[in-house]
């Protein structure tokens, strides 16, 4: 765990000053960077939430901590939750890391190209110890109360619930398309791009409420994932079968929903302007 800390921090030191700095120069601000947040905080930055549901998500992540403290079978569990956000990051890495790999000279490859390698090692690294500790550690505990199967199963609904959309702003990052439109609006505007207002609501139509690749294979990327989550959990007998099928992803992960869904706020956002 001490090293896993030491390895967290590198990268999310290196992630954070690459781009910060770059967005600075970019856009003169903030666009997809945050400051540090409270652990407890909705983890992803553009989600379907409002200031109720982040309330209510800390008081739960809070209640779990209280709960697993003293309890080895739920803190266990809390690597399996992690097991499963960190199998969406090494995918998404282990794609992000061939160009270093296939780089004819990697001592002169970008800077950017280097942490996305280091960072999969990483990832894999800590997906192979979340499932020691979440998967293969808890089998040697006592058996799971009816209660602590309830907790469990409710953590990976929630995981289910954070990651069921898929969006073509970064392929492979689960956020909810909707939430992002100001952001967008305002790189389009930017200093980079330049593009009037008509322009960007153009452009954005077509790219979020019209089929395209981006959707595609922003959805394709959601398929694999769901395929993965899976196989990860299939075996493990205190997960419910809700959470073993993914149902609650699986009913997300369809591109009719989401441009049906995308659509409607779009109309609301762009009626607000």
């Amino acid at each position: 765990m001490d090293f896993e800390s030491a390895q967290e921090r590198a990268h999310i030191n290196a992630f954070k000053e690459i781009a910060e700095k770059t967005e600075l120069e970019l856009f003169n601000e903030r666009v997809f960077t945050f400051p540090m947040k409270y652990f407890a905080s909705e983890t992803m930055i553009y989600q379907n939430t409002n200031w109720f549901k982040e309330q209510w998500k800390k008081i739960l992540i809070n209640s779990y901590t209280l709960l697993s403290t003293g309890n080895a079978f739920l803190a266990s569990q809390y690597l399996t939750i992690r097991g499963l956000r960190t199998l969406k990051g090494k995918i998404i890495q282990h794609q992000l890391s061939k160009y270093f790999i296939n780089h004819p000279n990697q001592d002169l490859a970008p800077i950017p190209s280097k942490i996305s390698y280091h960072h999969f090692l990483d990832e894999s690294y800590h997906f192979n110890s979340s499932t020691i500790i979440g998967l293969e550690l808890s089998q040697e505990l006592r058996a799971p109360t009816k209660f602590e199967k309830i907790i469990v199963n409710k953590a990976i609904e929630g995981c289910q619930k954070d990651h069921r959309y898929f969006n073509n702003v970064v392929n492979g990052i689960f956020w909810y398309t909707p939430a992002i439109y100001h952001t967008v609006l305002k790189v389009l505007q930017g200093p980079v791009f330049s593009l009037s207002q008509k322009d960007s609501i153009i452009l954005m139509k077509k790219s979020f409420c019209e089929e395209n690749d981006g959707l595609s294979l922003a959805h394709k990327s959601h398929q694999i994932t769901i395929d993965n989550y899976i196989e990860y959990v299939k075996d493990v007998d205190f997960i419910n079968s809700k959470n073993k099928q993914m149902s609650i992803l699986k009913k997300s992960s369809n591109l009719d929903f989401i441009l049906k869904e995308n659509k409607k706020e779009f109309n609301k956002f762009q009626g607000a302007l």
